[in-house]
């Protein structure tokens, strides 16, 4: 058989084609977000706070995450991971000119579990998903943690 020019064009359309269906079944299947190619994702800041409970009051070390993309509202928590734990105590800025956006996210972690170095490494890896586990969707990577920035 002769290859043409027309032979090649239509070969070289077919190679495109099944590239962009690979790439694309790749992303879907690994739950990654098309848009997720582009996120900017940033701990903005991680403070500590006087939260006051039934028993008095407990610290807690809160950490302000905020990203290009919204984060998901649904039947499950949006979770915070440093490292191998998880924390899904987690609301919406509620003062200032980020009340109610949905690409910003203030996590509540124990403080105690903050400072120990056994239950949350400095330079942990920040991750905040959709939902708990391992199988979590829209993963989200902000880095590894620096815990110097608390309270500067």
């Amino acid at each position: 058989m002769i290859d043409t020019p027309r032979r090649n064009r239509r070969r070289k359309h077919i190679a495109v084609g099944i590239t962009a269906l690979v790439t694309t079944l790749g992303l879907v299947l690994l739950r990654v977000p098309l848009s997720a190619q582009n996120d900017v994702n940033l701990i903005e800041s991680i403070r500590t706070v006087k939260t006051a409970t039934a028993s008095g009051t407990v610290e807690m070390v809160e950490i302000k995450v905020s990203s290009t993309r919204d984060f998901r509202v649904g039947a499950l928590p949006n979770v915070l991971r440093l490292g191998n734990r998880e924390y899904a105590i987690s609301r919406s800025p509620d003062t200032g000119p980020d009340t109610g956006t949905l690409k910003k996210l203030i996590f509540s972690v124990p403080a105690d579990d903050f400072r120990s170095e056994q239950t949350i490494p400095n330079g942990a890896r920040v991750i905040v998903q959709y939902g708990t586990g391992d199988g979590g969707g829209d993963p989200r990577d902000f880095g590894a943690l620096n815990k110097n920035l608390l309270d500067k």
